[in-house]
């Protein structure tokens, strides 16, 4: 990929007795009643996952924070997220690419700083479910 980076998202769990592992982050919209608890473990997984991906590739970055990024965030999955739903889903992967609370790519994930796409791709089976980001200076 020319000019940029590409993360490839493992596995997250959280959990201490009852452990729970996801490989395409939760659509938080479809799970309203999840305890506020729970809802910030996986945020804070996901972001630690993004976190360790990122710092694998950080000598191949130019300046940061970026002011103007092309992020597209492909969602391999077996079941689609409705449009919203999956920018819903990737939430917690933009924070923790922002520079207030994350890795510090990115200033903001407001429009002004970043163009965003987000892809679904169909996968089979679940064990070939994981998520990539693009990240490009444009």
């Amino acid at each position: 990929m020319q000019g940029g980076i590409k993360l490839v998202l493992g596995q997250v769990c959280i959990g201490k007795r009852v452990i729970k592992c996801r490989r395409v982050p939760l659509n938080m919209s479809n799970h309203s009643s999840m305890h506020w608890g729970e809802k910030a473990q996986w945020t804070k997984a996901w972001k630690e996952e993004v976190w360790a991906q990122f710092m694998l590739q950080r000598s191949k970055l130019w300046k940061l924070p970026l002011k103007n990024a092309s992020i597209t965030i492909n969602i391999y999955t077996t079941r689609y997220f409705d449009k919203d739903g999956s920018f819903n889903a990737v939430k917690p992967i933009l924070d923790a690419l922002k520079v207030n609370g994350g890795v510090g790519v990115i200033i903001d994930d407001s429009p002004k700083y970043i163009n965003l796409n987000v892809e679904q791709i169909k996968v089979a089976h679940r064990a070939e479910e994981h998520v990539e980001i693009l990240i490009n200076s444009k």
